[in-house]
């Protein structure tokens, strides 16, 4: 009798230490351990499909002509509007 009682403890309790020991894989999944330990960066996972694509939403810049390149600031140049080539803003709820 007693040997069926201990049976059901002793594999819940193997059960346990087994699912503990798999814990510690998880954390070899965090980004940083994978880059250290096998050289892999983001590009490298979203090339082979591993990873998702992020969004990030670009800065805002109004760009202007001059005599050389383009001239791009962070706020409207005021007076300058008959300069400006376009602008790029952050859309509305980010």
């Amino acid at each position: 009798m007693r040997a069926t009682f201990y049976a059901p403890l002793c594999a819940a309790l193997l059960l346990a230490v087994l699912f503990l020991a798999g814990c510690d894989t998880l954390a070899d999944l965090h980004p940083d351990r994978l880059r250290a330990k096998y050289g892999w960066t983001e590009e490298k996972m979203l090339a082979r499909g591993w990873l998702d694509g992020r969004f990030i939403p670009a800065q805002t810049a109004y760009c202007y002509h001059t005599l050389a390149d383009p001239e791009c600031f962070e706020e409207p140049q005021p007076g300058e509007e008959s300069r400006l080539i376009g602008f790029i803003a952050n859309p509305v709820g980010y």
